[in-house]
């Protein structure tokens, strides 16, 4: 039985990351300078209000005012370095999480075009952690049902071609009919 790899594991197996750069970059972007803002707000407040207490401390024990500021310094450098890590934490988790929108984009998108270039035996399947899920089963309803009108139209032509075998003088006509059958039956194979 295999075993269920952590969703760290399953990260790291994949090629590329950035699958789109443009659309993960933004995203990424996005929810780090949201981040910042946060972490702005809430080290400025507990910033400030620990310098209400430091100031409280330093009239009642001065000869504390030398200690107090080297810690206050070391404070301000944990918080630094903290938010540091947690902004880039923050970046590349979206990067990590746009992926899942942008390779099932780009996965529908390269499946699309097979559909385009006229192979209608296609199927999309997404990973399981990815978004756009839903469009899923929609494109593999479209591409059977463009194989079936396929399958139908080759046995149509094909029909027409054998009439036309029998028609004098109609062995041209019966020739193409019968390639663009063949033509047909191509793409739903």
């Amino acid at each position: 039985m295999q075993a269920k790899t952590s969703v760290l594991g399953r990260a790291f197996r994949r090629r590329r990351f950035l699958v789109n750069r443009r659309f993960q970059f933004r995203v990424g972007m996005m929810s780090a300078t949201l981040t910042l803002l946060l972490l702005l707000f809430f080290n400025v407040s507990v910033y400030l209000a620990g310098a209400i207490n430091r100031d409280a401390m330093a009239r009642v024990a001065p000869e504390l005012e030398e200690f107090i500021g080297a810690q206050d310094q070391i404070q301000l450098i944990l918080m630094i370095t903290g938010s540091l890590v947690f902004l880039g934490g923050v970046f590349v988790i979206s990067i990590l999480e746009s992926h899942k929108t942008a390779g099932a984009a780009f996965n529908i998108e390269r499946h699309l075009r097979k559909v385009q270039s006229g192979h209608y035996n296609v199927r999309l399947l997404l990973r399981k952690g990815d978004n756009l899920r839903e469009l899923e089963s929609a494109f593999n309803r479209m591409a059977e049902s463009l194989r079936e009108r396929a399958a139908h139209d080759a046995e149509v032509i094909s029909a027409l071609a054998a009439r036309a075998d029998s028609v004098a003088g109609a062995g041209e006509i019966a020739a193409e009919l019968r390639r663009l059958a063949d033509e047909q039956r191509a793409r739903t194979t």
